[in-house]
């Protein structure tokens, strides 16, 4: 093959890699501190947006995901490459931080109690018909 095909099919590998990592987070089936604090970072994870891998993290709002950057400091378009291992390191700990405020909040799997809605005889529950 030509190094030009060769290149390309390096890159759609890396970048398959990377898409099934995001599924993967999303999933919780990876956590990102793990990711975050691997060393040497593997050259197809260097190229990938911190903002877009803490991002699929589930149930972290945005305002969160952009407080712990500036608190690091790190760049909305810096990507996990850029980041020397202490960057890495203390937002990998944020991460975690914010993982277990939120299984301590609620345990998996158990939902909120739905809130009642109306008042008098239209007082029903939310969801039931």
């Amino acid at each position: 093959m030509s190094q030009p095909l060769d290149a390309l099919a390096v890159a759609n590998e890396h970048k398959a890699k990377r898409r099934e990592l995001l599924k993967q987070v999303k999933g919780r089936e990876v956590r990102v501190p793990d990711v975050l604090t691997e060393h040497p970072v593997p050259k197809w994870l260097e190229n990938l947006g911190v903002e877009k891998l803490l991002d699929t993290i589930p149930r972290l709002p945005k305002s969160t995901l952009h407080s712990m950057l500036y608190e690091v400091p790190i760049l909305l378009t810096a990507s996990v490459g850029d980041l020397t291992y202490r960057k890495r390191r203390v937002l990998a700990d944020r991460v975690a931080e914010f993982e277990a405020r939120r299984e301590h909040r609620r345990p998996q799997g158990k939902r909120a109690v739905p809130r009642a809605y109306g008042s008098g005889k239209q007082r029903r529950i939310a969801g039931a018909a």
